[in-house]
């Protein structure tokens, strides 16, 4: 989906699916004591229910927001009106941030999307393809003609997540890192986040 169709699918659907996501950012924040106090499961159970309920009658949901913090290379959160949501990048694993090649990656995701802590931050297109167990919307990222999530990985910042996504291009983007030695492809012995949490 070019970046000029996904504006025009936000124009069509968003008066539709702006109660969705206020609602959905409802549950998260009204929800956080009792994630503390019962766990994740009992936590995102009915944010799942009601995202994957809806989600066959709206479609890809996306959404105009304004990014106000980037956690690590592969997670931000943004604000819609004055709804917070955090996002997590579809079909990329960045580095943690405690691991080698880490704050490269989140530093290059904050300069992607011209972002600087303490200052506003600009206002991106958000395209959400699913939620995660955390809670988080996992989405792609558009900045006026560039999609963050495919830049990432075509400058070596982050693996195509491949267990979760087949997209060829991110498959193709990844391979050109890789041969020009861009990024973490320019390291010695890169390990692969998934590798890294099961330590």
């Amino acid at each position: 989906m070019s970046f000029s169709e996904l504006r025009r699918t936000t124009v069509t659907i968003f008066p539709k699916t702006i109660s969705l996501l206020r609602f959905l950012g409802q549950i998260e924040s009204k929800l956080s004591v009792k994630k503390r106090a019962f766990g994740p499961s009992s936590f995102f159970a009915p944010l799942f229910f009601f995202f994957f309920l809806t989600l066959p009658v709206f479609g890809q949901i996306s959404f105009e927001a304004q990014v106000i913090r980037v956690t690590d290379g592969d997670t931000i959160a943004v604000r819609a009106g004055d709804t917070t949501f955090r996002i997590r990048l579809h079909g990329i694993d960045a580095p943690e941030s405690r691991q080698d090649f880490g704050p490269q990656a989140t530093q290059a995701l904050r300069s992607m999307l011209n972002f600087v802590s303490g200052q506003e931050g600009p206002a991106i297109q958000v395209l959400v393809t699913d939620v995660d167990r955390y809670g988080r919307m996992v989405s792609k990222l558009f900045l006026e003609e560039r999609e963050i999530n495919l830049e990432l990985l075509r400058y070596g910042f982050a693996w195509h997540y491949d267990e979760y996504d087949d997209t060829p291009a991110y498959q193709q983007a990844q391979e050109l890192a890789k041969q020009e030695g861009q990024g973490l492809w320019g390291t010695i012995n890169p390990q692969a986040p998934w590798e890294w949490r099961r330590r």
